[in-house]
């Protein structure tokens, strides 16, 4: 049994399942993932509380894989000839917006940090930022993931070379409290990461679920994928200010799970430290500062259309992992964008027969839990129309004539600045 299947066999439902009330109220489950010594070198547990919030086809928080194979015959599957890609749209990272509702965190700076970012950020605001161990790292803009195909019955596929993260380099502190430690701003840290997917990622998008794909409704869905973070030591030049990295380790977390709802709770102990923290999804085309904790019937507001916020945890594994090397890392590259590896081998013995560019990789940070957290914009790029009508944010054509009746009242009545605005 490898780490995914055993991640898998860790996880189980407390409390009621999912159910509807006689109004019509969904319950919570809570999913608990236990953290043992034997396949962590921790102990502790990981939650996720789904709010009461199922997929399309019924699918729970536990549920990734496609209903009837993904697509249909145009991609290759028989198993569902009327199915098909009905949208497709992309993701971009912002950055904190500092809206997120999560409690402050005490985070430390990580050893390495360069002088002046050396001490404790108190109260520290965690939106659009990663809690790992007792480090906090901002994700910056400019993550992307592209090319995010949904099939008709909600399933998800987004490629792996589709997934691109950007280098977590700093920590943008922000205090929710009292600023007793670092002062407020940007501080270098000093560890980098350079993360990045190595599978598909699969799973489910509620937005098939709703009247329209870019309609003002409150959406959410969720993918899971293997995925790696190269770490670097940052060195900054005390002279010149210039920023070098040294190459530490690479950590494989597989099966990854990323959500655009519910609620994540850390309680992992790891040697005599302990590691709590949690966080709370901003779902699609609702305000952050509502917190809600739903997603079926959550008020929604056109101010935040199509943004919103995803969140994933996990805890380092213990083990060696084979894997196959990209060819920049053969060529020597190094650094923010450079990934070490482009495969790994569910057979480990694939590493023991000497082929250039296999490698054993271990974990040096086993134990380390951690939660990624990023807010986003989302963007329809295609959606298809004779199922879905028309785009209901679309910008509506005003014929020639209306223009020219429009400035020639303005002309007679002397206006001279026209204030209608047109979305």
């Amino acid at each position: 049994m490898n780490n995914k299947q055993l991640d898998k066999c860790l996880w189980m439902a407390l409390g009621a399942a999912v159910m509807a009330g006689s109004a019509g109220t969904s319950y919570a489950t809570i999913f608990t993932q236990t953290i043992d010594m034997a396949g962590y070198n921790a102990t502790g547990t990981v939650t996720f509380d789904d709010w009461g919030y199922t997929g399309p086809g019924g699918r729970t928080a536990m549920d990734f894989a496609p209903i009837n194979g993904f697509g249909g015959l145009a991609e290759g599957n028989a198993l569902d000839p009327t199915g098909g890609i009905g949208q497709i749209q992309h993701v971009i990272t912002l950055g904190p917006d500092g809206l997120t509702p999560d409690g402050p965190s005490q985070i430390e700076s990580d050893f390495g940090a360069p002088a002046g970012h050396v001490g404790t950020f108190s109260d520290a605001s965690m939106d659009s930022a990663v809690n790992f161990y007792k480090w906090g790292y901002t994700s910056d803009a400019g993550s992307q993931f592209n090319n995010m195909r949904i099939d008709y019955d909600g399933d998800y596929l987004v490629g792996q070379n589709d997934m691109n993260f950007a280098f977590y380099s700093f920590f943008d502190y922000s205090s929710l409290g009292a600023v007793t430690g670092l002062p407020e701003g940007t501080h270098l840290t000093g560890l980098a990461f350079q993360p990045y997917a190595l599978s598909d990622a699969t799973g489910w998008c509620g937005s098939v679920m709703a009247s329209h794909p870019n309609a003002l409704e409150a959406m959410a869905g969720q993918v899971g994928f293997d995925f790696a973070f190269d770490v670097y030591f940052q060195v900054v030049n005390s002279t010149t200010g210039a920023v070098s990295y040294t190459y530490s380790s690479t950590e494989v977390v597989r099966d990854f799970q990323m959500r655009s709802y519910g609620d994540i709770t850390v309680d992992v102990t790891v040697g005599s430290d302990t590691q709590q923290f949690s966080s709370r999804a901003v779902v699609n085309n609702t305000d952050p500062t509502s917190n809600n904790a739903t997603v079926t019937g959550a008020p929604v507001d056109e101010a935040y259309h199509n943004l919103v916020s995803f969140h994933g945890a996990g805890v380092v594994p213990v083990g060696t992992d084979c894997l196959v090397e990209t060819a920049e890392w053969q060529a020597g590259e190094r650094g923010p964008g450079v990934k070490r590896y482009a495969e790994l081998r569910d057979n480990i013995s694939d590493c023991f027969y000497g082929t250039p560019g296999y490698a054993l990789q271990g974990h040096a940070y086993s134990g380390y839990a951690f939660i990624l957290r990023a807010d986003a914009e989302r963007i329809i790029d295609y959606f298809d129309e004779s199922l879905y009508g028309p785009d209901p944010y679309a910008v509506v054509p005003v014929p020639a004539a209306v223009w020219l009746f429009g400035s020639g009242l303005i002309g007679l009545v002397g206006f001279g600045r026209r204030t209608r605005k047109m979305k």
